[in-house]
């Protein structure tokens, strides 16, 4: 007992000094996080991107590089979770960018050619019948999740321990707090082919089933060829009449 106590009185010491050395680094971001705190819950607008005691802020990007408000420099392994993946100011992009404000406009808000344009060319690389836009991952699983409810006449939705999908749609450690419709999901373990079926055979009034092909938030975690199959066949299976 006693070397697990001086075990953890030694791990809670280089923590104190981690965090000690993290503030003499990082004072503006405090500074920042502080005045951030007076005008958005929790001191930002993306709880994802919060890290404890407060976040790195960062203030400036340029090609795979970051540079925070104390002037340090990381290199960019996020990519903004994929959606940047040519780095930052990339001059083709840059060029592109430039060219809309100038030629067309930030937000023609209405019809124009330029989104028929581009959903055709996703639509063949991708094969795709057809598609609709969405602001953001949020937003175009509730769309979804809108059409399954509408189309099968049921409420259910079977989700995983550890999945995310969206902000309003977590379940790391089952139903967050925050979510919506809470009485209407079923949470199961991930990988786990004998509770998926269980679930499908006791409820006839599941309308979809929201999976990740790899849990992100989850902890990185691969679904098994096993499990994504049986995802199909169940899901299938309550589509049949």
């Amino acid at each position: 007992m006693s070397s697990s106590i001086s075990a953890q009185s030694e791990c809670g010491q280089l923590l104190e000094k981690a965090i000690g050395r993290f503030q003499e680094r990082n004072p503006k971001s405090l500074a920042h996080h502080e005045e951030a705190l007076k005008s958005m819950p929790g001191g930002n607008t993306r709880t994802l991107l919060y890290t404890a005691p407060y976040p790195v802020v960062m203030v400036r990007g340029e090609g795979s590089r970051l540079y925070d408000a104390d002037g340090n420099q990381y290199h960019d392994f996020v990519g903004e979770l994929t959606a940047a993946i040519y780095g930052h100011s990339h001059p083709t992009i840059k060029e592109a960018m430039t060219n809309v404000l100038s030629e067309i406009g930030l937000n023609l808000g209405a019809t124009n050619i330029y989104e028929t344009r581009y959903a055709a060319l996703l639509c063949s690389r991708f094969d795709l019948p057809c598609l609709r836009f969405a602001n953001s991952g949020t937003e175009a699983n509730l769309h979804c999740l809108g059409a399954a409810r509408q189309f099968t006449g049921k409420r259910k939705v079977v989700v995983f321990k550890g999945g995310y999908h969206g902000s309003v749609l977590a379940f790391g450690a089952g139903i967050a707090p925050n979510n919506v419709d809470q009485q209407d999901w079923i949470v199961s373990q991930y990988n786990d082919v004998e509770a998926l079926k269980k679930i499908f055979d006791e409820n006839n009034d599941i309308a979809a089933i929201l999976v990740e092909a790899m849990q992100g938030s989850g902890g990185g975690i691969p679904g098994t060829k096993e499990f994504l199959r049986a995802v199909r066949e169940q899901s299938r299976k309550a589509s049949t009449p």
